[in-house]
């Protein structure tokens, strides 16, 4: 915690607290129920060619806190269509976690877009999980986008406060964006219902700007103005009300004056306020406005010594209604740690050597991520680790260029700052839902251990259960290690083995303590606790980036150099024959060697059994298929009985390409079963279906059984997402080992440089490529007091 948060008095008249000091208690609570985790991810670079690695660094705040609420981080990446690339999970240590990803080689589309949470964040508004567009450089033509342009606008108006009170001065927020969310410039005039114009209007930054009008009683208002294609639009502005209460919020140095004025015709008993200033979920400061013999009253609140962030007031009547609410920012500067870059060596030349230090002004402990590329793009300083984690996350709705705002040397950006807090909204809480408790449910709890083992023995008798005490189990994986766990037995046969960690793939084999052999009927089933789909299947499809032309002609000549060097690297001094041939897949390999006559090569859904975890984790063939085949209807699974519905009709099923009745198809061993057809029907070959299609299953043989260990039955799980290296060469050795082109665009890549608090410098060495002559260095972390490190250096 950056500084103790205290309550202090609001220079206002204080009536009672009794109502305010209840809600404080109450949101106190929710605070405690509800926490709120929000992400920031670093990456080794702005922009990457097909068949790239993508290195990460990610960070985990609570609050103004480091987060320590769950140990899993997930991220999925999709393609610009919105397809799912890759869905993975990370360990988090330290509130961080880090991973890569590889672009795949063949992929065509402009962008990847990575959406990143723990799974503690899905129970809340899910616009607040961390999202990212990444560039994709493509050589051709034909998969660069030409800057888009649009006719599709939008003008948005936000009266602050929340409401339009007749007869007083309403100041009004606009936002005028495109429909890919992006600023737009526009200019207008408010008219009223007989067309006379009452004020003028325009966008001052990035879309956003603010006008004041007095409404009129039973009078509509409607803005008039010109688009950025010169065709004239036409917005009406939200309706104004006949009684009610307006807020309106001005800053002079570390004070904020809060104008409150209320209608003269408003009840008498809601004309006593509570006034709340909530920061990061906790009230700091509260007190009363008393307007029962005025119209208006005017507060001042210090700001000086709060905490840095997003704040809310709100305005509440005497039944407990908020009837006004406005967002500030709090900025004072103690979220900053004052690291510096110092450049001792600086080698742009060929494979050069460079030297740089880090230096902390504290022992405090830190943990930061290094970047270094190639500045052969214009560079894309738009957002960093502390105006995504102070402000992006921190609204609702999208923030242009939110590192503007953190710009010191910008000295209008306190002033644009506050037209994002009028035209966004916010995202911690609903006095209402805190003030309901009946509401405080979640659907998934916090990850408060790493991955876990859960599992069930079935077809013992409790006293056998009682015998072996524990379930020993050996993790093996593809290297070959292996960790042994003895994993105690409940009552019910239920076992839990808390943080294993293991990457990848791991064969779990497993034997009951004194007991040899499994009895025919046993079986043991074990899963792991990950979130092993995403959370969304497939997403809205991404918007192309905005280039103008001069930079869609750098990023093709850019992708066409690494392609142009990347063959120089591969090329050989020899001419060869090259014989081109297409490498047959899994399925079609396993099609080859199990399927034969009208069961292979026809139009069927192939499922390796072999190389499936998930199948491997199933109970039975019906078990594993529900809901993997569209439109197929699974009955029964886990019964003795079970039965498949396809297109109204029965499935057949077959063994080995024998038909067997769907009773036994349930009895066959997962762990036997190598390759699974599931042909659409009709299917010819099925005396049974009556049209329905049929399941092939196909046990192993051949080189498949050798997977096994004989003695010890075996289940495959799949792990957290193993991390790719970087290559990063040393030019120090001798370079005759280092005959390849060097084509690197990201030169130095490190996501744990961490200090223990003792000491405060670091030294990092790297080398320049063949090809670059300007650097771009990116420095981001956080020290355990949630003070942020964020430097940008470019060098030429």
């Amino acid at each position: 915690m950056r500084k103790p948060l205290c309550i202090l008095g609001l220079f206002l008249s204080i009536a009672s607290l009794s109502f305010s000091q209840s809600l404080e208690k109450l949101l106190t609570v929710y605070k405690e129920r509800f926490p709120q985790e929000k992400a920031y991810m670093h990456f080794d670079n702005d922009a990457y060619t097909p068949g790239a690695l993508v290195g990460f660094k990610a960070y985990l705040m609570n609050g103004p806190d480091l987060s320590r609420l769950n140990r899993n981080f997930y991220t999925d990446w999709y393609d610009e269509s919105g397809k799912l690339l890759s869905h993975q999970v990370s360990p988090i240590a330290m509130s961080s976690a880090f991973g890569t990803f590889l672009v795949p080689e063949h992929y065509n589309g402009n962008t990847i877009h990575v959406v990143a949470y723990t799974q503690w964040m899905l129970n809340f508004d899910t616009a607040f999980l961390f999202q990212k567009k990444i560039r994709v450089l493509q050589s051709s033509d034909r998969t660069i986008q030409a800057p888009i342009k649009t006719k599709e606008y939008s003008l948005q108006f936000f009266p602050e406060g929340g409401v339009m009170v007749n007869g007083i001065t309403a100041f009004v927020a606009l936002k005028a964006t495109d429909k890919n969310g992006d600023p737009i410039y526009v200019q207008g005039v408010i008219k009223n219902d007989k067309g006379e114009s009452i004020n003028r209007f325009r966008s001052l930054h990035d879309g956003m700007g603010k006008f004041a009008f007095i409404p009129e009683a039973g009078v509509a208002y409607i803005a008039e103005w010109l688009a950025p294609d010169s065709s004239l639009q036409q917005t009406p502005l939200p309706v104004s009300v006949t009684d009610g209460i307006t807020m309106q919020v001005s800053a002079s140095g570390d004070t904020r004056y809060i104008q409150v004025q209320r209608s003269a015709t408003l009840a008498p008993h809601l004309r006593k306020l509570t006034m709340l200033l909530a920061v990061n979920q906790q009230v700091v400061l509260r007190g009363t406005v008393n307007l029962e013999n005025e119209t208006a009253s005017q507060v001042k609140i210090p700001v000086k010594g709060l905490p840095s962030g997003t704040a809310t007031i709100t305005l509440m009547n005497g039944m407990g209604d908020p009837v006004c609410e406005r967002l500030i920012f709090i900025n004072n500067h103690e979220y900053r740690s004052a690291a510096t870059i110092r450049l001792d060596t600086i080698g742009l030349g060929k494979r050069a050597k460079n030297v740089l230090e880090i230096e902390l002004p504290d022992t405090i402990p830190a943990n930061l991520s290094l970047a270094i590329t190639n500045n052969d793009l214009p560079d894309d300083s738009s957002n960093n680790i502390i105006s995504s984690l102070l402000l992006s996350s921190e609204v609702k709705g999208k923030v242009h260029n939110p590192a503007f705002y953190f710009d010191e040397q910008q000295d209008s950006a306190k002033h644009y700052l506050d037209l994002v807090m009028l035209t966004n909204g916010w995202r911690k809480f609903v006095w209402k839902k805190v003030m309901d408790s009946t509401s405080w449910v979640t659907r998934y709890p916090m990850d408060t251990n790493y991955l876990s083992l859960t599992g069930k023995i079935d077809g013992f008798s409790e006293n056998r259960l009682a015998k072996a005490e524990t379930l020993n189990l050996i993790l093996r994986s593809k290297d070959s290690s292996s960790l042994m766990r003895f994993t105690p037995i409940g009552k019910n046969g239920s076992i839990y083995e808390p943080n294993v960690i293991f990457f990848d793939t791991v064969k779990l084999y497993y034997q009951l303590n004194k007991i040899s052999v499994l009895p025919g009927r046993g079986k043991v089933t074990v899963n792991t606790s990950l979130i092993d789909t995403p959370y969304h299947k497939s997403i809205q499809p991404t918007t192309a980036f905005h280039y103008d032309t001069a930079e869609i002609r750098m990023m093709r000549e850019i992708a066409l150099q690494q392609i142009q060097l990347q063959k120089l690297r591969e090329g050989s001094t020899l001419e060869e024959v090259v014989v081109r041939t297409r490498v047959k897949s899994r399925l079609e390999q396993l099609d080859e060697t199990y399927a034969s006559g009208m069961f292979r090569n026809v139009d069927a859904i192939s499922f390796d059994m072999i190389n499936d975890p998930r199948a491997l984790s199933s109970f039975t063939v019906f078990d594993y298929l529900q809901g993997r085949v569209p439109g197929m209807q699974v009955i029964g699974a886990l019964t003795s009985s079970p039965n498949i519905i396809w297109r109204n009709g029965t499935v057949g099923f077959f063994l080995n390409e024998m038909p067997i009745e769907a009773q036994f198809a349930a009895t066959i061993p997962m762990t036997d079963v190598a390759y699974l057809k599931v042909f659409r029907p009709p299917f010819i070959g099925s005396l049974v279906n009556a049209g329905g299609g049929a399941v092939a299953i196909y046990t192993k043989k051949g080189a498949d059984l050798s997977n096994s260990i004989k003695g010890l039955d075996n289940i495959s799980l799949i792990g957290y997402t193993p991390v790719r290296e970087f290559y990063q060469p040393d030019y120090a050795v001798d370079q005759q080992s280092f005959s390849k082109t060097d084509t690197r665009r990201t030169l130095y890549w490190n996501p744990n440089l961490i200090t223990q608090g003792t000491d405060t410098k670091i030294k990092i060495v790297f080398y320049n490529n063949d090809i670059s002559s300007k650097f771009k260095i990116i420095l981001e972390g956080m020290n355990n007091n949630g003070q942020f490190i964020s430097i940008r250096k470019l060098l030429e």
